[in-house]
């Protein structure tokens, strides 16, 4: 039992027999340390995002834990883990997602097509075809052709 729990656990008798002062200093010393230096947190979060990142990357044939289990086993919140991965990344953790999931799609991009949307993590073919059009801008099949999208100017900025 940690002293923060004995001191829980006990605090009938003692919280009877110390002043209020006294009982916010013990509980006090029985708490562990938070990470309070700007080092520690930004250590913290480089560690917070490698894990992430390991788990949400898809493996040859495995299934990737969705974002929701990722924080809950990093013992972060959703949103907690959204804002630090977004600003280690520059990416949203589920933006991160489709595009490994489209990177494990162009790996394999001259199997057949159904076989690789489910290696890479997709319910089917069709989900796997709107995910790729939307990330890449073509098609799989069309990309596997060479039929890639035209380059356009990027216009921000000039207006």
């Amino acid at each position: 039992m940690t002293a923060f729990v004995q001191t829980i656990a006990g605090g009938g008798a003692l919280a009877a027999s110390q002043s209020h002062a006294a009982r916010l200093r013990s509980l006090a010393e029985a708490l562990p340390v938070a990470p309070s230096t700007h080092t520690d947190r930004a250590a913290l979060h480089r560690r917070i995002v490698a894990e992430a990142t390991a788990l949400l990357s898809i493996g040859d044939g495995q299934t990737r834990e969705p974002v929701r289990l990722v924080a809950r086993r990093l013992s972060v919140s959703e949103r907690h883990l959204r804002t630090v991965f977004a600003d280690r990344v520059g990416l949203s953790p589920s933006r991160f997602v489709r595009i490994d999931r489209v990177r494990a799609v162009l790996a394999r991009i001259q199997q057949k097509l159904p076989e690789v949307s489910t290696r890479a993590g997709y319910y089917d073919q069709s989900h796997m075809t709107a995910e790729f059009r939307t990330v890449m801008g073509t098609t799989p099949y069309a990309f596997a052709r060479r039929r890639w999208p035209t380059i356009e100017a990027c216009t921000a900025g000039n207006g």
